[in-house]
């Protein structure tokens, strides 16, 4: 392959196309070199029936034709023209290949043909919609070969017009790419960050070729695209998600194994015995798959007790059974243990109830449930077509609009194509609505395809049930998020959520529990949770005084910034004072710098995607988005948090200027648009689909990421700003020479001009509604040689998700023992012993 410019070879390398000959597309090129458009038929593996187009359109509509109704007549005759042309135009491309047609004819030819969909529903059923068939392959369940049924799957191979038309845009599209790089070289604006990120981007861009869905044969359901090799589709129905068993069982043991490890790291005990539950399980290979990866990769898990729930449990119990006897290693138990590694029970119950006397019967402890691609099965989720103003467009590669969930709404749309549409897929998309609906629209409306995703689809009743049941619970699927899943259900609270879990990124994952948070926030009956917290923030500021009511204030602000965070409180580590600060900054950036109908997200730094791979990074980044005169603007301002005492003040205020230097210059690298860099529509991209999947939002909050969506990155304007909170919870700084700024926060210049604001203990102590007449000493804990007891807490660091429950007290008693740690200081490092002792 070489890169010419001007006839000169700018750039060449070899490549190699790997099992090139199972492209399925050469099974039909002895039927086109006979002058015949094939479709094919497999009804099994020996029941193939192969049809010709133009024979089986005038088989169609013979009757009308002798009948002359419907203006059919001249419907066929435009049609046989564009066959007898497009007859041509393939046997052509066998002979001289693909780049050999000029795609602005062919795309001309379908203009003109499809034009004729809004003559009447007949005709278009009747002779239009034959373009379905040209170069597509069939699967039908039915060995009945003249049963009336619909494909279960489809292949729509290079030879169909729309598929052909859309690849040769693609080729069209990464020419013009290639050459707007070469531009920006020479004019030396040809700046990247992350050059394999924004590859990843540009390949993904023009991986989806037309068409996207395709109406079925029985006009109900949709054929959807699945997956492109060689540029052939591969569709397969949408009450059939064929592939997808296969995708989760490469793809979800690797997330359950990480999942597992952080839950052994709360509930250690667990690994001498965790209960797993698998929810709606249809696949063998899911489950062997988890449970090698699981016994392999977690390697303290000494036994698994495994339940599966499937609707057909007879065919899974077999296919587990034959497999659990030729593994040895997991019939034999571990070390002093008597059971086997590992135990399958397989369970089938449809009722709620019913499950739930099974999982009592069988599973001792409710440890972990998995459900997997539920929301995606059986008609969970809705496909429904949506009337859309069409914009006018020659890119046949246009993003779909990503919808924001709405407060005020519990609906999820998902689009599978643009609204922006070049004219010839306008009317084809337009087709599968016309014979679907048995309705003719006006041609300046236009019907697309959707994912409808609502609660009212599904009962919550299974949500609730596993929340209730169940220490964590995770959900891997391919279209619900963690914002609908707390409108399906109050008691899911989320721990962590990837918007693009797996290999292939094509799933979201969501691990919730509804125990901590949840009692934390409501003040149940349940006290221990919130007063632990209420103790630990007591215990920090030497002030018992705090109000309770304040303390569940701040855990539901935070919580909906990061649920993760409000769960490590309850650990060990300074995660109290990372939550305290969190609250604190804010609630007083909400209050005193409020711009109007703007949007505001505040986000946790280590748990965005940009921050991943770096071990310096500040706090907190808000991000407001806005309109200035006509001007779409987004601020940024990152803030790093300091919840410390005045020994460490100074020292601590210079790790916070290398924490936002780095910030900024992530935030500057990426997320300066209006610099119109190279790559700057895939970090819009980027951090559009952040926004989206992050929150629910407000009406005109909606409107804001639409306009975001729709302008393009080089419009936008971008400021960054950076600034210190620091919180000096044992000093009111009356010693330092400070401006103040308002009562108990000092403001100063820190580093390249950032703000550095500080605030004092009293300042700390009235927004958490308490108050003291005399500040206590802190000297004494920084005296050296000074020795301290304290209980180990129960619930161990993790850095990534942590939580707990009452369940976790039961199985530290059943170790028998309690674990104190002494500490002592020592020339200012701090020394530990652990003791053990009987309970």
């Amino acid at each position: 392959m070489e890169l010419v410019k001007d006839n000169n070879v700018l750039g060449k390398n070899k490549f190699k196309l790997l099992s090139f000959s199972s492209n399925i597309a050469y099974s039909l090129i002895d039927e086109i070199d006979q002058g015949i458009l094939p479709y094919v038929k497999n009804y099994s593996q020996y029941a193939v029936d192969k049809i010709d187009v133009k024979e089986l359109v005038g088989d169609n509509i013979r009757y009308y034709l002798a009948a002359k109704t419907e203006g059919m007549e001249s419907h066929f005759e435009k049609w046989n023209v564009f066959i007898s042309e497009y007859d041509l135009l393939l046997k052509k491309v066998l002979k001289n290949g693909l780049c050999s047609v000029n795609p602005d004819t062919l795309d001309a030819m379908l203009e003109e043909l499809l034009s004729g969909i809004y003559s009447s529903v007949n005709i278009t059923k009747s002779i239009y919609k034959a373009l379905h068939y040209i170069g597509s392959i069939d699967t039908f369940n039915s060995i009945q070969e003249k049963a009336i049924a619909a494909p279960i799957e489809r292949v729509v191979t290079i030879f169909n017009p729309i598929r052909l038309l859309s690849y040769l845009r693609r080729l069209e599209s990464i020419n013009h790419c290639l050459e707007e790089w070469l531009e920006r070289a020479e004019d030396g604006n040809f700046e990247i960050y992350r050059v394999d990120d924004y590859l990843i981007f540009i390949i993904d861009k023009y991986s989806h070729l037309a068409p996207r869905y395709m109406l079925n044969e029985d006009e109900e359901t949709y054929l959807i695209e699945d997956y492109e090799r060689f540029g052939n589709g591969y569709f397969v129905i949408n009450t059939h998600a064929a592939n997808f068993s296969a995708h989760l069982s490469r793809e979800l043991p690797a997330e359950l194994v990480s999942v597992v490890k952080n839950y052994l790291e709360v509930y250690p005990y667990a690994k001498d015995g965790l209960d797993l539950l698998f929810l709606h399980c249809q696949s063998t290979d899911i489950v062997i798959r988890s449970i090698d990866e699981l016994m392999k990769r977690v390697p303290s898990l000494s036994k698994l007790k495994l339940t599966i729930h499937s609707n057909q449990p007879a065919q899974l119990h077999k296919e587990l059974n034959n497999w659990i006897e030729l593994k040895e290693e997991y019939k034999s138990p571990s070390f002093n243990m008597m059971f086997p590694k590992v135990e399958i029970n397989v369970i089938s119950e449809a009722d709620i109830s019913e499950i739930a006397d099974e999982i009592d019967e069988q599973m001792n402890d409710t440890d972990l449930v998995v459900l997997m691609d539920y929301f995606g099965q059986n008609g969970q989720v809705r496909y429904n077509f949506n009337k859309v103003n069409p914009l006018p467009s020659n890119d046949w590669f246009s993003e779909p609009y990503k919808e924001p969930l709405s407060i005020r709404e519990a609906l999820k749309r998902i689009p599978y194509v643009s609204e922006s549409l070049p004219k010839t897929l306008q009317h084809f998309y337009q087709m599968q609505y016309i014979v679907h609906s048995k309705s003719m629209p006006s041609e300046d409306e236009l019907y697309l395809l959707n994912v409808t995703i609502s609660p009212t689809h599904f009962s919550g009743t299974l949500i609730d049930f596993i929340h209730e049941h169940f220490n964590w619970v995770m959900i891997m699927d391919r279209f619900i998020d963690k914002s609908l899943l707390q409108k399906i259900s109050s008691k899911a609270q989320i721990i962590q959520y990837k918007s693009k879990a797996g290999k292939n990124k094509n799933f979201k994952l969501i691990l919730s529990s509804s125990k901590y948070i949840r009692r934390l926030s409501h003040q149940t009956q349940d006290y221990a949770y919130y007063d632990r917290l209420h103790r630990k923030l007591a215990d920090i500021l030497k002030n018992d005084r705090i109000r309770r009511e304040t303390v569940i204030e701040a855990v539901d602000k935070v919580k909906d910034i990061s649920g993760a965070l409000v769960l490590k409180v309850i650990g060990p580590g300074k995660y109290a004072h990372e939550m305290l600060a969190t609250y604190l900054t804010t609630k007083r950036r909400d209050r005193i710098d409020h711009r109007e109908n703007s949007l505001t997200v505040w986000s946790l730094c280590d748990e965005l995607p940009w921050f991943a791979s770096n071990k310096r990074r500040p706090d907190l980044v808000r991000s407001i988005i806005y309109k200035q005169d006509g001007q779409l603007m987004i601020d940024f301002e990152l803030i790093e948090l300091k919840f410390v005492s005045h020994h460490i003040l100074d020292k601590e205020t210079l790790d916070a200027i290398q924490q936002i230097d780095v910030g900024l210059k992530e935030y500057k690298h990426r997320f300066s648009f209006d610099d119109n860099h190279a790559d700057a529509e895939y970090w819009k991209s980027e951090l559009v689909y952040y926004l989206v999947e992050k929150q629910a939002y407000l009406p005109f909050e909606v409107e804001l990421l639409k306009d975001l969506q729709n302008t393009r990155a080089q419009d936008i304007k971008v400021n960054f700003s950076a600034s210190v909170d620091v919180y000096c919870y044992t000093s009111n700084l009356t010693d330092q020479e400070l401006k103040e700024i308002e009562k108990g926060v000092y403001v100063d210049t820190i580093g390249d001009n950032y703000c550095n604001y500080i605030y004092g203990r009293h300042y700390i102590l009235e927004q958490l509604g308490a108050d003291e007449h005399q500040v206590p000493s802190y000297d004494e804990l920084f005296k050296k040689d000074e020795e301290f007891i304290e209980p180990t807490p129960m619930t161990p660091n993790m850095d990534e998700v942590t939580s707990g429950d009452n369940k976790e007290v039961d199985r530290e008693n059943r170790g028998k023992n309690q674990k104190l740690v002494v500490k002592k200081i020592i020339n200012g490092m701090i020394m530990s012993w652990v003791i053990t002792r009987n309970l």
